[in-house]
Order: C-alpha cells, then sequence, then structure tokens
C-alpha cells in the first residue's frame, strides 16, 4: 500500500512576518536597474558605444542565468537560507564596484554580480516568501514575491536619479548597501519551514511524481489498493532480489517511469502473486515449461528433488523454483506445505526481480521524457532547471508570456535613457530614473488590481498589454514624442507584471514544495533568455541603423511572440 511521508507541523507565520519575507527580494532588486539612469553618466564619463553599454546590461542576464543553474536546486536540497546569505554578500560587493567604477570593465563586473544575486532571488528568495506564508496563503505568496520584484526594480532607478542629481553617484550605492544590511537581517530572522531535499533520495523523488500525477493516476493507485485488499492481498512487497546489471528495486526506479507506470507493475505483481497461491498456471506459463519435463512429472507421481532441479535447471532466465513448484502443485498432486511456500517466495522474488528489470529498462528509455525522477537527474548541482513531468505547462504558459514582458521592460532599461535623451535632448537622469519608476509601478498596482481573476485571464491580459507597447514604441520613435514612449513603458511593465503574476501563482499553486525553487529558476530561465538576446541585438542594429529603425525592429519582433505566448494560453485552456 502506498505510503505518503507528511512534514513536521510547523507554526504558521503571521502577515507581518510574510510581508517582510519579501523583503530580501525587493532589496536586491532596488540593485538590479540602481545603475539605469547612470548608464548616460557613464558613458561620457568612460567613452562607450550604445552597443558596449547593452552588453554591459546582458552581464547582468549572464550572471542571472548562471545563478539560476544552481540556486535554485541548491535552495531546494541546503535549503533558503544558505542560499540567500550569499547572494546578498554578492550584491554587496557589486555595490563597492559600482561605487567606484572607473571602466568598462568594473561596470561588467558590478553587473554580473548583481546578475548573481538576483538569480538567487528570483528562485530561493521567492520560493522562501511561498515557505513562510504556508500552503493556504499560497496566491498571496505569489503576489508579493511578484510585486516585491518589480517594486524593487522600480525603486532602484527613482533613487539612483534623484541622489546622482543632487550629489555624488557613489552616495546611491551606499544607500543601497544600507537595505541590503537590513535585508540580510531579515533573511536571519525568516521563520522557515524544513523544506530541504537531499539528492538521490528515492522516497523524495517518489513523493514529487505522486503529488505533481493527475488525478486519473491516483485514483487507479487506489483502485489498485482496494482490489488488492478484497482478494486478501496485504503482505508487502517481496525483499529485492539482485540480479546482474539490474541492481537492487527502489522507489526510485519506479519513480523513473512515472506513477502510472508503477500502477501496472504493482497490479501485475499483486496479480501474480494472487495466482500462485491460489495454485492457478496460466496458459502461457505453461508452456514455458518444457514438453518432455511436462511429460516426466504427469507419470512420475510424487515430485522428486531431481525432478525439480531438472525443471528449474531448463528454464531461461527469471523462472527457476517457482515454475518448478507450480508444476508440483497442479500436475502431481498434492505438495506438502513447505514446497507451496517455497514455490510462492520463488514466484514473488521472480516477478519482483522481473518488473525490476523492466522498470530499469523502461526508465532509462523513457527518463528523457519524463522529467522527473531521471537517472542521474536528481545527483546535478549544475543543470537547466525544470519542473515534473505534470507542471510543464504550466510552465509553458508562463514563459510564453512573461518572456515578451520582461523583454520589453528590458529594452526600456538599457536604450531607454538614450532614447529620452535622442527625444528630449536631455540627460537629466531624474526623468530617466522617473520614467523606469512608472514602469514598475504600472507592473505593481496591475498585479494587485487583478489578484481575483483566473490565473489564464492575467496571462492573457499580460501578453495583450505587451502587444499593445510595442505598438506604442513604434508611434513614439517615429513620432518623436515623449508622452508614447512613457505609454510604452507603462504597458510594457504590465505586461512584465501580468505575466509574471499568472507564471508564479501557476507554479505556486502546482508544483510540490521541494522542487518550488526550482521551479520558479525556470520560469526566470525562460524569461530572461530572451530579455538578454533581443535587447542586446537591437542595441547593435540601432548603431549603424539609428535608434529609430532598431527599436522598430525590436518591436516588430517581439510583438509576434507576444500574440504566440497569447495562443499558447489559449490552446491550453481549450485543452
Amino acid at each position: 500500500m502506498l505510503q505518503v511521508r507528511t512534514a513536521p507541523a510547523h507554526r504558521p507565520a503571521t502577515s507581518a512576518q510574510v510581508w517582510l519575507a519579501a523583503w530580501p527580494v525587493t532589496a536586491v532588486f532596488v540593485l538590479s536597474n540602481a545603475a539605469t539612469p547612470l548608464y548616460v553618466l557613464w558613458q561620457h564619463r568612460i567613452g562607450f558605444s550604445r552597443g558596449t553599454l547593452t552588453v554591459v546590461f546582458a552581464c547582468y542576464i549572464l550572471g542571472l542565468l548562471g545563478s539560476l543553474l544552481v540556486s535554485g536546486v541548491a535552495s531546494d536540497r541546503l535549503g533558503r537560507k544558505p542560499v540567500l546569505l550569499p547572494a546578498l554578500a554578492a550584491a554587496l560587493v557589486a555595490c563597492g564596484l559600482f561605487a567606484t567604477a572607473s571602466s568598462v570593465a568594473a561596470l561588467m563586473a558590478a553587473r554580473l554580480l548583481t546578475g548573481i544575486a538576483v538569480g538567487a532571488a528570483v528562485s530561493a528568495g521567492m520560493a522562501a516568501v511561498t515557505d513562510v506564508a504556508g500552503p493556504e496563503r499560497r496566491r498571496l505568496a505569489a503576489l508579493l514575491a511578484s510585486t516585491a520584484m518589480v517594486f524593487g526594480a522600480g525603486l532602484g532607478p527613482l533613487l539612483a536619479g534623484v541622489l546622482s542629481e543632487t550629489g555624488p553617484a557613489w552616495t546611491v550605492f551606499a544607500l543601497e548597501a544600507v537595505l541590503l544590511t537590513t535585508a540580510i537581517a531579515a533573511v536571519l530572522r525568516m521563520p522557515l519551514p524544513n523544506t530541504r531535499k537531499s539528492p538521490n533520495t528515492p522516497e523524495s523523488e517518489a513523493r514529487d511524481v505522486r503529488t505533481t500525477e493527475p488525478g486519473p493516476v491516483r485514483a487507479a493507485v487506489a483502485k489498485h489498493v482496494r482490489a488488492a485488499e478484497t482478494h486478501g492481498v496485504h503482505k508487502p512487497a517481496p525483499a529485492p532480489v539482485h540480479e546482474p546489471g539490474s541492481g537492487p528495486v527502489r522507489e526510485a526506479e519506479v519513480a523513473q517511469v512515472g506513477e502510472a507506470e508503477a500502477v501496472r507493475v504493482r497490479i501485475a505483481e499483486s496479480q501474480r502473486v494472487r495466482a500462485a497461491e491460489a495454485g492457478r498456471v496460466h496458459a502461457t506459463e505453461k508452456r514455458d515449461v518444457r514438453e518432455a519435463e511436462v511429460a516426466r512429472v504427469r507419470e512420475a507421481g510424487p515430485v522428486r528433488e531431481a525432478e525439480t532441479a531438472r525443471v528449474a535447471d531448463a528454464e531461461p532466465g527469471c523462472v527457476r523454483e517457482a515454475e518448478a513448484a507450480r508444476v508440483r502443485e497442479v500436475e502431481a498432486g498434492p505438495v506438502r506445505e513447505s514446497e507451496v511456500g517455497a514455490g510462492r517466495e520463488a514466484e514473488a522474488g521472480c516477478v519482483h526481480v522481473a518488473e525490476s528489470g523492466r522498470v530499469h529498462e523502461a526508465g532509462v528509455a523513457r527518463g528523457r521524457e519524463a522529467g522527473v525522477g531521471r537517472i542521474g537527474r536528481t545527483g546535478g548541482w549544475l543543470r537547466v532547471p525544470g519542473v515534473p513531468r505534470g507542471n510543464r505547462g504550466h510552465l509553458a504558459m508562463g514563459v510564453a508570456v512573461f518572456a515578451p514582458g520582461i523583454t520589453a521592460t528590458s529594452f526600456v532599461l538599457s536604450l531607454g535613457p538614450s532614447l529620452l535623451s535622442g527625444l528630449l535632448g536631455t540627460d537629466n537622469r531624474i526623468v530617466a530614473g522617473a520614467t523606469a519608476f512608472v514602469m514598475f509601478i504600472a507592473a505593481t498596482g496591475v498585479q494587485f488590481a487583478v489578484q481575483g481573476l483566473a490565473r489564464r485571464k492575467v496571462l492573457l491580459a499580460g501578453a495583450a498589454s505587451t502587444l499593445a507597447s510595442m505598438g506604442t514604441l513604434v508611434l513614439a520613435v517615429h513620432s518623436a514624442s515623449v508622452v508614447p514612449l512613457v505609454a510604452a513603458a507603462v504597458l510594457a511593465g504590465a505586461g512584465q507584471g501580468l505575466g509574471q503574476l499568472g507564471g508564479l501563482s501557476l507554479l505556486n499553486s502546482n508544483v510540490p514544495p521541494r522542487r518550488l525553487a526550482e521551479a520558479n529558476a525556470a520560469l526566470n530561465v525562460g524569461g530572461y533568455l530572451l530579455a538578454g538576446t533581443l535587447p542586446v541585438a537591437a542595441g547593435y542594429l540601432s548603431d549603424p541603423l539609428g535608434l529609430t529603425t532598431g527599436s522598430t525592429v525590436f518591436a516588430a519582433v517581439l510583438a509576434v511572440l507576444a500574440a504566440l505566448g497569447a495562443s499558447v494560453v489559449l490552446a491550453s485552456s481549450r485543452r
């Protein structure tokens, strides 16, 4: 009978503790975009092109993606705090590099460390908010984690613009260092439950499969257990029998092919053991015994040990004393109770080994498709983050909308100050910071406004906002008007916020807690891969062709991707 281990009871956190758990995410994201208004200042002071500017921005994406390859898995295995604390320390080092930057290399190093810290924040930090909130407040946790990210991302440029216009640029990062210090204190006091998962733990991998497979599979398991109890099969599965090349049968091997495969194996074992105990022999099993041996057994009367040995030796593969015991029991009349018992044990062991071999081979063949419990998958610390097989559709919908949204905001952050400088003829950093702030305030406010809507409707609204943002961006660059540019930034922020909220809500509600940080990392990898490539391409295209042409091409490509994202959500809704 299936057994599920439950975690020890954890005292629920207060509302204040849940809100405070989101503060480290906000503090890190304040740093993530604090440099945005200062790029024009550094560009004039150090001297580099718009293409180099987008490369500096891309270093942030590179560090973030590299961090996501490790931080999600590490957080699920080691806990949230061991990942968050080093990330906050890296952010403090980045503050020092920004404050003293005098070369492109220093800016690239600072952006790289910032990306590493942000990668840990979006995986371990957001998962920590969900852990503190508890299962009954998962939707609130998704809302807080998402708004903490976008609020911090907007607050950073505003603070940087105001402080750099009224004082030296290093004061921006001095203040950020103070905010990060308070975030470290918040992490140390965070009331986190134990969600650590040891690598290569069969029980934990099997639990992930059981909790993520669809309802019909769990119903099949329950039906199988009831049938087994009705027929009197109450014994646990027989002890594994070692066979060369296959190894002992573990729960993890069953998890390799999913719960549906496990149900098939358990039903087959139950049926065969019952057949052995009842003395029934299937026609296919009779044909496995050579005709000559069966004839000798029928003529011999009482079965001797020598006959038993010959039968066992004659049979290929896994059929040994079990077949001999069945022949003695059915063909030769009464058999001693001890012999029947031996036959039953051999039958059970034989079936178990046979099923083990089939499960092992199927796991190797299908492990790549299953995505859960794959041989070698649980042991790696550096890997592309993923989700259990049953949650792939949720992840696909989230990435399809979140990726175009965050790419739109990344474009505004990297090339927005240059656009404003060209349209307004001013390098005022407060204006650049305020534009980014308005963009992310829109991302924050829209998430609170739609929190009562169904998740798929939220995602569709996010795709529509990104699509509208790209149309408005084209209007802004061709009309040389500031108002459409600000409107494009606001719509881009709404697109990112809605895509992020919808994706996080789907994952928080469906992914097991032991895989949640990795799932958050997978969502952000899908988003930042596009955000790190398309704006860079637009920046280099703008150098020879002009900012208007580069922006128009970028908007056209991203509009197509946003429309494709909406189609993914609609197709999933129909299924």
